[in-house]
């Protein structure tokens, strides 16, 4: 009888899963029928960045070049493991794996919050139903943003932390850190203590670590805190109890940190600079620890404080209390991590959870009061109805927000893409996957190596290749040369730009990531190098704009100086440029040795001649 009344829980999840996800992809092939499945989904998952680095650890390539002349580079310090079940689905489903996988997180997510749910003492038809508003949170915040609020701007910005549709962070690696709140009340409060949740325990320890480094942090500081409030002076026995399960425990969580501390070892030096991570001196720390007491200050955090701390005195439920000490693991977890840690990378992502973690207890003590006060007031087939409506109710919500208000504002480019794509695909050409492309485009590139193509001139995202920069930069400006264009052009194309609150260019973004940092607490270079106008940005830059870049004036010169001396350059087989960028649109390539092959609104594709049997224009 139980069996049965889980699958018919199973089913429910799984139908508003498919609810909640399908009408995306269906309108999906409605509005673009002519994308093929690689196409679509670079276009519809929400971040695909990731994609090339998937296709590349699938290969076993853990220092992908992209080109078939450049070899034995250093491996990409980026995590590996943090794209194992990307990586796991890809090489079984190819690009239908990233439409496989966002629809088994959310099952997931639905899944493990209804059991949260269950072994709080919720129904489970309430479970279900909380379990969604949950899911929802982070998008209905986000329709409020027309009320154009700083706090509900602010609440807005910190739930899109807690979870979206975003591939692999937070949709893949937050379930981490729910998966192991769930395991966590069933060792401590259900008292599940076998080996096997020992061994459970670690293995989404290890696996945080090396696929959002800050829940690792958390889950440690929870687990001790945990500790001390169940066994107080009773630990050490209780590892004596259990001390062949505390050894397994220990050697997993050791083996995820050597393989950690070996990758980062084995890694490009240069590559890590790139993703923002640098050395924390005295004066920096005494920079973030300003910011941090100067945090702990605002009417936010000392309004979640207070309430939360007032209801785990005078509210005894053990549940509500299990949440407040995660609130508490990640503020604690915070001021270690910023006192002791002797380097630093992306601050913002503890203050978040400092605020989103002190706001679920908060929604879990509503949820209670729902469910034991509220709906004990109702009849049963009441309550019923109003769930059941409640859940139709979200899942339109839902739709109506990502589908329709979201709608794509760039149906005609993307319509060209799938136009230059198809024909790539009929180009007899492209069936060599050897032909040295270059191409500036995003979302190009990833469906041209996606489709097996190894052989680029340059790599426009420096997040995919652990070249040195000093090589990035080489190819920039022999790809610039090919193209006839000036020293002026280049300095122009990463020209220092500010856009809303910040200072982001995004040639900068995808070429140096953020090796050009600029705020409060890091600069590329001495401050005095740059401009009065960004010198005077910066210091009144939060150290937390992780993603705000200024390049400074001296190496501006320094790129110049060495697009003037650079001086040999190859010539690609193929190019493929973007006919509207205003800089790359400048370009002159030799009609005796190009032939422009293809264009439409939006591309334009050149094919060296002597490759060619005809050089006959297509249009779209």
């Amino acid at each position: 009888m139980r069996s049965t009344y889980i699958k018919n829980e199973l089913v429910v999840i799984f139908f508003i899963t498919i609810s909640l996800l399908s009408l995306r992809w269906i309108l999906s092939y409605i509005n673009f029928p002519n994308e093929d499945i690689v196409l679509r989904t670079i276009s519809e998952v929400n971040d695909s960045s990731y994609f090339p680095l998937i296709k590349s650890f699938s290969n076993f390539d853990f220092n992908p070049s992209f080109s078939l002349y450049i070899k034995d580079l250093n491996i990409t310090s980026f995590p590996i493991l943090s794209l194992l079940p990307n990586i796991f689905f890809y090489k079984i489903f190819g690009s239908y794996s990233f439409i496989i996988i966002e629809f088994l997180s959310v099952f997931i997510f639905l899944l493990v919050f209804y059991k949260i749910f269950c072994l709080i003492n919720i129904s489970k038809t309430s479970s279900i139903l909380f379990s969604l508003i949950l899911f929802s949170t982070p998008f209905i915040i986000n329709q409020l943003s027309f009320l154009n609020n700083s706090l509900i701007n602010q609440i807005s910005l910190n739930f899109s932390t807690f979870y979206d549709l975003r591939n692999p962070r937070p949709l893949i690696s937050n379930l981490y850190l729910f998966s192991y709140l769930y395991f966590l009340i069933n060792f401590f409060y259900l008292k599940q203590r076998k080996t096997s949740t020992f061994i459970i325990i670690a293995l989404i320890i290890g696996l945080s670590l090396h696929t959002f480094f800050y829940f690792f942090i958390f889950e440690i500081f929870l687990l001790l805190i945990l500790y001390l409030v169940f066994f107080k002076k009773k630990i050490f026995s209780f590892i004596k109890y259990k001390f062949k399960a505390h050894v397994i425990f220990f050697l997993i969580i050791l083996s995820f940190c050597f393989l950690f501390i070996l990758q980062l070892n084995l890694s490009e030096f240069e590559y890590r600079q790139r993703m923002g991570i640098f050395y924390m001196d005295t004066d920096k720390k005494r920079i973030i620890i300003n910011y941090l007491v100067n945090f702990f200050m605002q009417i936010e955090f000392v309004f979640i404080l207070i309430i939360n701390t007032f209801l785990f005195i005078f509210f005894k439920n053990k549940f509500f209390k299990f949440f407040y000490y995660l609130f508490i693991s990640i503020i604690t977890s915070t001021i270690t991590f910023i006192l002791f840690s002797p380097n630093s990378i992306d601050y913002y992502h503890f203050f978040n959870w400092i605020l989103v973690s002190g706001t679920i207890p908060l929604l879990i003590l509503i949820f209670i009061f729902i469910e034991n006060s509220l709906f004990n007031l109702v009849t049963f087939h009441l309550k019923r109805s109003i769930i059941i409506s409640s859940v139709i109710l979200l899942i339109i919500n839902f739709n109506f927000s990502y589908n329709f208000q979201t709608k794509n504002k760039n149906d005609k480019s993307r319509e060209s893409l799938a136009e230059l794509v198809t024909f790539i695909k009929n180009e007899k050409i492209f069936s060599k996957n050897d032909n040295k492309i270059l191409t500036f485009n995003h979302g190009i590139f990833m469906w041209l190596h996606l489709n097996g193509h190894t052989n680029f001139s340059i790599v426009p995202n420096s997040f995919w290749t652990p070249k040195k920069t000093s090589v990035i930069e080489n190819e920039l400006i022999r790809s610039f040369k090919s193209l006839a264009l000036s020293s002026e052009d280049f300095i122009l194309f990463f020209e220092n730009k500010k856009k809303g609150y910040r200072y982001s260019n995004s040639n900068t973004k995808k070429f140096f990531d953020r090796l050009y940092l600029a705020n409060k607490l890091k600069t590329y270079s001495n401050i005095d190098n740059f401009n009065l106008d960004h010198r005077s940005f910066i210091e009144v830059s939060s150290p937390l704009y992780s993603h705000q870049s200024i390049i400074p004036s001296n190496e501006f010169e320094r790129f110049k100086i060495k697009f003037d001396i650079t001086e040999n350059f190859v010539n690609s087989d193929v190019i493929i440029l973007d006919n509207k960028d205003q800089i790359i649109n400048k370009h002159i390539l030799n009609k005796d040795i190009y032939c422009l092959k293809y264009t439409n609104e939006e591309y334009l594709l050149y094919i060296l001649k002597k490759i060619l049997n005809e050089c006959e224009l297509i249009k779209n």
